[in-house]
């Protein structure tokens, strides 16, 4: 329907194009991180009960959610573009036309222009130091191993990116009442250094009676996700398969 990183892709009917090149293979069409939820309730059907928030932060930040093994999807398939929420303090221009969205303060591709800004300024010195840096291309787990090792300019990075991503959540958890929020993201590499600082945002922001049983986690199977997903997908739609652990 739409993908604002190619130009000119609205309206783009994939599944029949991919159809008429593989005519014997039937094709299904899911977003990806829908997909990573699915393979919750194909591994792990007993934990997708009541409401699950999952939140992948890549080029741009989707959520998607599952309310008692459901995915919710909303009526023209685009529930779930937490990327475009307008921030606090945001001001820059999105991919999607409008500015001030969440994706265009801590995407993975706004960090790194704010790392490049930075740079210009003088500050992530360290980040310019190692073996392999690309001053017009930073390697975001570059930044991860810099936080790791306590510089203090991409610790505040870090400070920035969980008060963003956090006051989102906590507005979801408020909202959808959610009893786990999963996150997909190499910040999640940044074990406790991220996580902590993102609870405490989000214990400060949502409602007390929101955060009681609530519980934030990386995604379980990492890269292989949303193949798992769509394995499940096959699954249900060409074998039957409903809700049974393998």
């Amino acid at each position: 329907m739409f993908y604002p990183h190619i130009e000119n892709w609205r309206s783009i009917p994939l599944r029949s194009l991919l159809a008429e090149r593989i005519p014997d293979i039937p094709v299904y069409i899911e977003h990806n991180t829908n997909a990573m939820l699915l393979a919750y309730r194909w591994l792990f059907p007993d934990t997708t009960k009541g409401t699950l928030i999952l939140i992948s932060i890549r080029s741009g930040i989707r959520m998607s959610c599952m309310i008692d093994s459901v995915l919710y999807k909303g009526k023209n398939y685009t529930a779930g573009e937490i990327g475009h929420v307008k921030v606090t303090g945001g001001s820059r221009f999105c991919p999607c036309g409008k500015k001030g969205c969440l994706e265009s303060e801590i995407s993975e591709k706004a960090i790194r222009i704010k790392i490049m800004e930075g740079r210009q300024a003088g500050r992530f010195p360290e980040l310019g130091k190692s073996p392999g840096s690309d001053k017009n291309n930073i390697d975001l787990d570059l930044f991860i191993a810099s936080a790791k090792n306590g510089d203090s300019d991409s610790l505040a990075l870090l400070d920035e990116i969980c008060s963003y991503l956090g006051d989102s959540i906590a507005q979801l958890v408020n909202v959808l009442n959610p009893s786990r929020v999963i996150l997909n993201t190499s910040l999640c590499e940044l074990g406790s250094l991220f996580f902590d600082r993102l609870t405490r945002i989000v214990r400060e922001q949502a409602i007390f009676t929101a955060l009681d049983g609530l519980s934030m986690e990386p995604v379980a199977f990492g890269s292989r996700s949303a193949a798992i997903g769509a394995a499940a997908i096959v699954m249900e739609r060409e074998l039957d398969f409903v809700d049974a652990t393998i």
